[in-house]
C-alpha cells in the first residue's frame, strides 16, 4: 500500500512539468535546388523601399519558455562566413486570424542580433541557419505569427532570402505571411499571403523554436497527489 501511495504521489508531481527541447519546427533538408522568398530589412537607403517581411503561424498547445529561434535562410548575393553576428528584428503577434492585423508593424520589431551558421554540402554554400539565441520568453498557450528578419546592407550581403517548403509539417493554421512595407515591389504595403507573392498555394518558412514546454496538471494528477500524501501522513502516524 505504502509503495502505491508513494507511486501515485511521484506520478502526480511528474505529470506538473513536461520539458522539451524542440517546441516548434518547421524546418527541411535544404539542398541545392531549395528556394527562398525575401526576408530582409535593408539598411541602405538605395533598397529601403524593398525591405520585406515574413512571419510564421506557430501554435503553442501549452505555455513555453523560448530559448532560441532559428531560421533557414538562403543570401543570394554572397558569402557570410560561419559566425557572423548580424542584427535583426524579432516579431511576435498575437494570431487572430489568416493574417496578422493591419496594427502589427514589422518594422517596429525588437532589435536582436543573431548568428550564421553556414550549411555545408555540395553547393549549400549560401544557404544558412540564422540564430537568436539567450532568450528567456514567455509565451502563454496560444497561437502567434512569429518572424525573425536580417538587417542588411545589400551593397555586402545581396538578399537574404527564408527558405520555403509548402509542406505544412509543424501543424499550422495558415500560411506564412508577407508584408514589403515601402511598397518597392508594387504589391500594395500590407500584409498578404507570402504564398500569394510567388502565384502559388501556401508556403512554410524555415523555423525552429527551441525552449521549455510546462503543461498545467490534470484534475486527476492532482487527485493522486491528494491521495499519495494523505496516505503517507497516515502511514506514517500509525507508525
Amino acid at each position: 500500500m505504502k509503495r502505491t501511495l508513494l507511486i501515485l504521489s511521484i506520478m502526480a508531481v511528474g505529470a506538473c512539468h513536461v520539458f522539451a527541447s524542440d517546441l516548434w519546427n518547421q524546418t527541411q533538408t535544404v539542398t541545392a535546388n531549395s528556394i527562398g522568398i525575401l526576408n530582409d530589412n535593408f539598411t541602405d537607403a538605395a533598397n529601403m523601399t524593398s525591405a520585406s517581411f515574413i512571419v510564421s503561424d506557430v501554435v503553442a498547445s501549452q505555455n513555453w519558455t523560448v530559448n532560441s529561434i532559428s531560421i533557414q535562410v538562403l543570401d543570394a548575393g554572397g558569402l557570410i562566413p560561419t559566425g557572423t553576428q548580424a542584427s535583426a528584428l524579432l516579431n511576435i503577434f498575437q494570431n487572430s486570424g489568416a493574417l496578422p492585423s493591419a496594427a502589427n508593424n514589422p518594422a517596429s520589431g525588437t532589435t536582436s542580433t543573431v548568428t550564421f551558421t553556414q550549411n555545408t554540402g555540395a553547393g549549400l554554400g549560401n544557404f544558412y541557419t540564422m540564430t537568436l539565441s539567450g532568450l528567456n520568453l514567455n509565451l502563454s498557450k496560444g497561437e502567434y505569427w512569429i518572424g525573425l528578419t536580417p538587417s542588411s546592407d545589400f551593397g555586402v550581403y545581396g538578399s537574404i532570402d527564408e527558405v520555403y517548403t509548402s509542406t505544412n509539417a509543424a501543424g499550422a493554421n495558415y500560411g506564412d505571411a508577407f508584408q514589403n512595407p515601402g511598397n518597392g515591389f508594387g504589391m500594395g504595403s500590407g500584409w498578404m499571403d507570402a504564398g500569394s507573392t510567388l502565384g502559388s498555394g501556401p508556403i512554410y518558412g524555415g523555423i525552429d523554436i527551441q525552449g521549455t514546454v510546462q503543461s498545467v496538471p490534470e484534475p486527476a494528477s492532482f487527485a493522486a497527489l491528494g491521495i499519495g500524501l494523505v496516505g503517507l501522513i497516515a502511514r506514517r502516524r500509525k507508525s
